[in-house]
């Protein structure tokens, strides 16, 4: 899982977008600085050397993230999880939009508008109530995901409940308009299905005709997505071009971020590298540390210089971001150290998850665990997550509930 996510995310966030840039670059995108030979070829270079040390890492230290896993006999229930997981999630679409009444929640349930256009984005918390709603949506959103892959995972996603779950993810998304919150979902599907245990592939129970009509719900959950993409790319034009090659090329593309780094901070250097590193390092559990509980975070120097110098936003008082990505951290951070400090993270990752998810009472409950946190990771490459740790605790606190408190079938281990 972790080797898949590791490719996944360089292909996603580096190779692909890459392509483009060496062979036709978006004047929109790139007119802010010339694109050099000589840059690209360094910038190439020095992903594929995070990319060749992160596999190698992973594929070394494979006994530590492959230990052989007990059989298990828990068989969890989705029908509570589902239902719960969808009020929740209407809840934050509700209050979110509840000053501008309900005709807004119509028109963007309809595609006629999207969230993006009643929604600011502060990099700085404004105070209790927006932390809390923002903590409300990643609970619904690791939620769903989660659920997602445990029904694909259980060959469910093709019923009532999976359409639930979906259904949910997608009202986060028209909640927010972020598109990564699709990337998340989708990843779950795909992975689901392709670490899903074998006896589910084949020799299974008949195919209900039901399955039709669920599909037909599935189908309808989709559309309520694509409303919602329409709506982005049509109503509230903020960006050039189309949603595919927006998706595939250029809002993913921190292949161009990096050649921006070599170009214009190839001699950055942090004012103190220890807080600096500290700063940065903390970023995957700084939801968790809210600064209305009063812990003191600071924003590492290095994501203030960039969006400064790359498109003249100052993090500490105005709106909106920019990312180096996840290699541009790593790189400026850290230098020549770089790719080894990249795959020594990536790894500490798989075992940290490797090690809380062993005591999972289920293992489609495990793997939907591991989805959901690869899930993440994935997103990561572009900029690491705050709420890694958060999602981690969450989710195992959620498993904890679900097989101890909700009501379950028992099915007996052959």
């Amino acid at each position: 899982m972790l080797f898949l996510t590791a490719n996944l995310g360089f292909f996603f966030w580096y190779w692909m977008p890459s392509i483009q840039v060496v062979n036709f670059p978006p004047r929109s995108l790139l007119s802010s600085f010339t694109i050099r030979d000589d840059i690209v070829a360094d910038a190439a270079w020095v992903v594929l050397l995070y990319h060749f040390l992160t596999v190698v890492t992973i594929i070394l230290a494979r006994p530590l993230l492959t230990r052989p896993l007990k059989k298990q006999s828990i068989e969890l229930s989705v029908g509570v999880m589902a239902w719960s997981i969808v009020a929740s999630t209407f809840g934050v679409f509700v209050v979110r939009f509840a000053t501008e009444g309900s005709g807004v929640l119509l028109d963007i349930l309809a595609g006629r508008s999207t969230s993006r256009e009643f929604l600011t984005y502060y990099n700085i918390s404004e105070g209790a109530t927006q932390s809390l709603l923002a903590l409300w949506d990643i609970v619904n959103i690791a939620i769903s995901v989660f659920l997602i892959a445990f029904a694909v995972n259980r060959s469910k996603l093709l019923s009532f409940h999976g359409a639930l779950v979906s259904f949910a993810l997608v009202l986060s998304f028209l909640g927010s308009g972020t598109r990564s919150i699709l990337v998340l979902g989708i990843f779950a599907v795909m992975a689901g299905f392709l670490f899903r245990p074998a006896e589910e592939n084949g020799g299974g129970p008949k195919k209900s005709g039901l399955r039709y009509i669920y599909l037909t719900f599935l189908g309808g959950v989709v559309g309520l997505a694509s409303t919602g993409i329409v709506a982005r790319f049509t109503v509230f034009r903020n960006e050039e071009g189309d949603f595919i090659s927006n998706t595939l090329f250029n809002n993913n593309d921190m292949f161009r971020e990096l050649v921006f780094i070599k170009t214009y901070m190839m001699n950055y250097a942090p004012h103190d590298v220890g807080r600096e590193v500290y700063n940065f390092l903390q970023t995957p559990f700084s939801f968790i540390l809210p600064r209305f509980l009063g812990f003191d975070k600071e924003i590492p120097d290095h994501l203030i210089s960039f969006n400064q110098l790359r498109a003249n936003i100052n993090l500490l008082s105005g709106q909106g971001n920019v990312f180096p990505g996840l290699v541009g951290d790593f790189d400026m951070l850290f230098g020549v150290a770089g790719p080894v400090v990249f795959a020594a993270f990536i790894l500490a990752f798989g075992v940290a998850i490797r090690s809380v998810s062993s005591w999972i009472p289920s293992q489609s409950a495990m793997m939907a665990f591991w989805i959901t946190m690869c899930a993440n990771l994935l997103i990561s490459f572009r900029n690491i997550s705050g709420s890694l740790a958060l999602i981690a605790l969450l989710l195992l606190a959620v498993i904890a509930l679900w097989s101890y408190v909700v009501p379950r079938p028992r099915q007996a281990v052959a």
